[in-house]
């Protein structure tokens, strides 16, 4: 069974507000923007469902469709993310599928979405799978890094965070996608006066010629210097040597 509700819905109320609304509906949802009139349709439809935790490559015009499975007896609803900002992306349609959907699984239902990118550039899409009473205990996340306009010559590291001149302080978070040979990252933070004040490295799960993506909670200790250099990059596994490297200065 399916519903339809005409909305319109700034991308940063509906991130709040995730898709409470739309559970029981099949919404859709349509910027108050004139600009997603303005890009018209390339005719793709690129179905992202099992590109989770990857980098996809699109261009303005086309559609992204993502198939998220809930159990709709669970108090658990996928919830949108992200982007907020930025005017990547238009909402085309959000259905609620439960069932003649050769793609339903027993016991769960299909909360599917349909959104236009609008413009080029680099951004996240995500998704929490989430109480939405108390929406900083996720269950489950769904992201890709969309780039769009753009293919080849990417770097190997996309780096999300931290980004050049951000403050560290003793706990934050290193996250993004990375395209390399090598099972782990490096890192190093070092002081103004150039002590080594963190050092540690993050697993990357082995996907060929994809990107995948990878994160760490840091736990720093305390430092009374007032800058640093932030260091990421990989081992080469024949003779030791620094690869894909990424540094940049950092305040504490």
């Amino acid at each position: 069974m399916k519903k339809k509700v005409l909305l319109l819905i700034p991308l940063s109320i509906l991130a709040i507000l995730g898709v409470i609304a739309f559970k029981k509906n099949n919404s859709i949802v349509s910027l108050s923007s004139n600009v997603a009139l303005e890009i018209p349709d390339s005719g793709v439809t690129l179905d992202i469902t099992d590109k989770n935790n990857s980098v996809v490559f699109l261009k303005p015009g086309d559609v992204i469709l993502t198939a998220l499975y809930y159990n709709p007896k669970s108090i658990f609803q996928w919830s949108y993310r992200e982007p907020i900002n930025g005017g990547y992306l238009s909402f085309k349609e959000h259905i609620i599928i439960s069932q003649n959907d050769p793609r339903l699984r027993e016991g769960e239902n299909i909360s599917q979405w349909k959104m236009k990118v609008l413009k080029t550039g680099e951004f996240n899409y995500r998704f929490h799978y989430e109480d939405p009473l108390k929406p900083k205990e996720v269950k489950s996340v769904f992201r890709v890094k969309i780039i769009s306009g753009k293919k080849g010559n990417m770097p190997p590291i996309l780096l999300d965070s931290p980004k050049p001149n951000d403050p560290l302080r003793t706990q934050f978070l290193v996250s993004g996608y990375a395209k390399v040979d090598e099972k782990e990252i490096s890192i190093f933070i070092n002081e103004e006066n150039n002590n080594l004040l963190f050092m540690d490295k993050i697993p990357l799960e082995n996907k060929e010629n994809d990107y995948v993506y990878f994160e760490k909670k840091i736990n720093m200790k305390k430092t009374t210097m007032k800058s640093g250099v932030f260091s990421l990059f990989t081992i080469d596994e024949n003779d030791r040597s620094q690869k894909n490297l990424i540094t940049f200065e950092v305040s504490f």
